[in-house]
C-alpha cells in the first residue's frame, strides 16, 4: 500500500458517495487496514478521511495499534 494509492481511494470512495447521494437509500461501509490507516492519518489527509468516514454507515479498522485506535 502506498500512500497515493491511499489517498486515490479515499478520493474515490468520495466521490462514489456523492454519485450516490439522494439517489437511494444505499448505505456505504469503509474498511481500512493499520498501514493505510497510518497514510490517511497524515496531516495532509486526514480531513479527507474523517469526511469520508462520517459519510460511511460502518467503519472497520483492522490491524491497528493501539495509537491509531486512540486516534
Amino acid at each position: 500500500t502506498s500512500r497515493q494509492s491511499v489517498l486515490s481511494q479515499i478520493r474515490e470512495g468520495a466521490a462514489q458517495l456523492t454519485a450516490h447521494r439522494g439517489s437511494s437509500q444505499q448505505a456505504f461501509a469503509l474498511i481500512i487496514d493499520g498501514k493505510s490507516l497510518a497514510y490517511a492519518l497524515e496531516d495532509d489527509m486526514k480531513n479527507m478521511f474523517l469526511d469520508l468516514a462520517i459519510r460511511c454507515a460502518s467503519v472497520i479498522c483492522c490491524r491497528s495499534s493501539p495509537k491509531q485506535k486512540a486516534l
